[in-house]
């Protein structure tokens, strides 16, 4: 018992000693890029509203044109689509709670799944495609 009251007040002293003013600043950084996306990473936010998703048998769909996924873009750069649900942003193929998110997409347009419901509802998607810098 004394050993652990001795180890708690050194710990104790340790964190109250370690807690001090702070140093004088250090020199001034090189200046950081502009904030531009690299010309390479290309983006396009969109929302599916509730009335625009199609009915399926065991699914709900919605077909988002992309005129910007050209051919060359399907064969050289990489596409991820991400989903708003609940406040949060999921990188599809997603599941939340008992509802699965799929998608795909082809020359000039995306498509988007939806199963394990049938309640069409709003959905802030965000479509980004990086090419090859090279």
């Amino acid at each position: 018992m004394v050993h652990l009251k001795r180890t708690i007040v050194i710990g104790v002293c340790l964190l109250v000693l370690s807690c001090g003013k702070e140093g004088p600043a250090g020199p001034a950084g090189p200046p950081g890029q502009d904030g531009s996306a690299p010309e390479n990473v290309h983006f396009q936010s969109f929302t599916i509203a509730s009335a625009d998703w199609t009915q399926l048998t065991n699914a709900l769909s919605f077909t988002y044109e992309v005129p910007a996924l050209t051919q060359e873009v399907i064969d050289s750069a990489a596409v991820i689509l991400s989903m708003k649900r609940n406040n949060l942003w999921y990188v599809l193929p997603a599941q939340v709670f008992t509802v699965q998110y799929t998608w795909t997409y082809q020359l000039g347009q995306v498509n988007v799944y939806v199963s394990g419901t049938q309640l069409p509802f709003d959905l802030p998607c965000k479509l980004v495609w990086m090419n090859d810098p090279e």
